[in-house]
Formats: structure tokens, C-alpha cells, sequence
């Protein structure tokens, strides 16, 4: 009876440890991440960061989402066209914020602590401020596994995440778009490894045709 009870307390000491490191894991994970009032500052169209309309050709369709219409979402189908979104959110011409979310490795499938993660912007999109609004949603991975590998599982876990929020939160589909960038646009190049590398992009793309953004 008292060998049992010698086992037995070092493992409830363990569990308790690892509950504790789980719980302080997800807290911190959500401290990092910006909150709905963050993300619409972070997201909002400005006088020196104005939104950019899709280009001519794809902008046929679009119809603002109180008129309950189904548009024709604005894709940046070529590399040319993402490559300029790249750079425009990188340069701050672009309304942008970047998010951690997490996933299982190897997995697309969004977590309990990714959904704890994506329900501010989830607020944020459905706010007055920024329902009138499309955004892209790029998925990014760290350096490690290959080009391939990393592009896919990026596209994956971007599409999930699109997925999650038109489910719980209710957003049209035509206001989001998603891809992924793989390991291409590492966040943090000094750590290539760094949590921070892998994480979703969210980019602004400017007000959806007819819809006032600020009612």
C-alpha cells in the first residue's frame, strides 16, 4: 500500500505540471495574439494606408453582403498579383495583422487553442468598422520540411481557418479569400524555426463594391 502510494504521488504531481504548462502554453499564446480592438486598429483603412480595390477585371460581381447577394470573390489568381500583395503588406500600404495560430503538427485541422486565437478576428471582421470589407487570409509556415510540403500544408491551414470563421462567426464567404505562402516569407529570418514564422496573414483588400464600411 505504501509503494502504491509512493508511485502515485509523483504522477499526480506530473499531471498537475503538465496541466499547468498547457494552461500557461494557451495563456501566453493568447496574450501574444492582439485582441478585436488591436486587430480593427491594425485592420482599418487610413488616409496613408488606404485599401486597394481588385483589379478591373475581377471586379465584376461583387455585391455588398446587407444587399444578400452572392458575389464573385476577388482571387489573386496569378504569382505576380500575390507577389504585389506581399509586398504592399510588407511595405504598410496594406491594412495587415499576422496571427499565431496554432495546429497539430503535420495537421490542418483548427485547434481548441486556434479557435481561443481566431475568435478576436472573427469580432474584428464582423464589426461595423470592417464589415463592409474583403480580406485575404495567407497562411505561413516555419523552415522546416520541404518548399512543397510547407505550400501545402500553408494553403491548408489558411483555408481552415477561412472555414472556421465564415462557420462560427457567419462571414459571407465572398469577404474571404485564402492561400498560403509555405516557408517562403519567414516572419522571423534570424530563427527560421521561430513559432512566430508560422502563422496567418490578414491583409485588408479595401471595401466590397457598394457597401458603406462605415454605417
Amino acid at each position: 500500500m505504501r509503494t502504491h502510494t509512493h508511485i502515485a504521488a509523483p504522477l499526480v504531481v506530473l499531471i498537475i505540471m503538465l496541466l499547468v504548462i498547457g494552461w500557461s502554453g494557451t495563456r501566453l499564446l493568447a496574450e501574444d495574439n492582439p485582441s478585436k480592438e488591436e486587430l480593427i486598429k491594425k485592420l482599418e483603412c487610413r488616409a496613408d494606408r488606404p485599401c486597394e480595390l481588385p483589379p478591373a477585371s475581377r471586379r465584376r460581381g461583387f455585391q455588398a453582403p446587407s444587399q444578400g447577394k452572392r458575389g464573385i470573390s476577388f482571387e489573386p489568381f496569378t504569382e505576380q498579383e500575390r507577389k504585389k500583395l506581399d509586398e504592399d503588406a510588407r511595405a504598410g500600404k496594406l491594412p495587415t495583422a499576422d496571427l499565431e495560430v496554432f495546429f497539430d503538427y503535420d495537421k490542418a485541422e483548427v485547434t481548441p487553442a486556434a479557435r481561443q486565437t481566431l475568435g478576436p478576428l472573427g469580432q474584428a471582421l464582423i464589426d461595423p468598422k470592417l464589415v463592409g470589407h474583403r480580406f485575404v487570409l495567407v497562411g505561413h509556415t516555419d523552415a522546416k520540411g520541404g518548399d512543397a510540403y510547407n505550400q501545402i500544408l500553408s494553403e491548408r491551414r489558411a483555408a481552415a481557418v477561412k472555414e472556421h470563421l465564415m462557420r462560427t462567426f457567419g462571414i459571407a464567404p465572398d469577404r474571404l479569400v485564402s492561400y498560403g505562402r509555405g516557408k517562403s516569407l519567414l516572419k522571423n529570418t534570424a530563427d527560421p524555426f521561430a513559432a512566430e514564422n508560422r502563422r496567418v496573414q490578414v491583409i485588408n483588400q479595401g471595401a466590397v463594391a457598394g457597401a458603406d464600411p462605415k454605417p
